[in-house]
């Protein structure tokens, strides 16, 4: 993987990075689904205004299903919801950037 190289792949909690020039996924806990344990005390809020924060210094993209009004959905595609054969749930997952009001 030549091309590779001069990345750096960080997996980390979003509260520990401070990026700039940057290009970011995140991948939250999808709100208004079944939560894990682990994320069951996830400040949506909080994190939507850090992605602000951030996208004024890097591009940031959001896996979810839905976002806060002034994020604009940039791909969708049809996704299964679940692994089990028998379960044929489907949903739509989107990737969401934040909408530069100045523009």
């Amino acid at each position: 993987m030549p091309n590779l190289k001069d990345i750096i792949f960080e997996y980390k909690n979003y509260h520990d990075l401070h990026p700039v020039n940057a290009v970011i996924y995140c991948d939250p806990p999808y709100q208004g689904v079944k939560q894990y344990a682990n994320s069951l005390k996830f400040d949506y809020d909080e994190f939507w205004d850090t992605i602000r924060d951030w996208s004024k210094r890097n591009i940031v993209l959001i896996s979810e299903e839905n976002a806060p009004d002034d994020f604009k959905c940039i791909w969708n595609y049809e996704v299964s919801r679940s692994i089990k054969a028998t379960n044929k749930s489907k949903s739509i997952e989107k990737l969401f950037v934040y909408k530069d009001i100045k523009s």
